[in-house]
């Protein structure tokens, strides 16, 4: 049977999905969250360990904004991941993001977001991912 789990990671998105043994998260919001009374909202880490999940076969980055990805942080080397999926993968082991000073602050917020992912990157290639 097919089963989707939508978590509630503030204002990022998170999906588990699950066919039999099979678990492929799709995006994994924040890193940190703000606290929230009363509410359900978790890092992704927090949620899959209340549910137990101990593997995850597949990971989906759909794009990459942090709210996205940063999540993965709190994952890489506590929970195995076998394959991740994205849109954004370096050909480079460990690539630096260089930016001109004088960048709009759009660019410099693009660079900051890479900067991020490829940090990420290297934390899960250094976990067997």
């Amino acid at each position: 049977m097919l089963k989707l789990r939508f978590f509630n990671v503030a204002d990022g998105d998170a999906a588990l999905v699950e066919y039999g043994t099979y678990r492929m998260l799709v995006d994994a919001g924040r890193k940190t969250l703000e606290p929230c009374p009363g509410s359900a909202r978790a890092t992704i880490r927090a949620h899959l360990e209340a549910l137990g999940v101990d593997r995850l076969d597949a990971v989906v980055i759909t794009h990459l904004h942090q709210d996205h990805f940063e999540g993965l942080e709190g994952l890489a080397g506590s929970i195995p991941i076998h394959e991740l999926y994205a849109g954004f993968f370096p050909t480079a082991a460990h690539p630096t993001v260089r930016l001109p000073g004088h960048s709009p602050k759009t660019v410099r917020g693009l660079g900051v977001c890479l900067e991020q992912w490829l940090h990420i990157l290297n934390l899960l290639r250094d976990s067997g991912t």
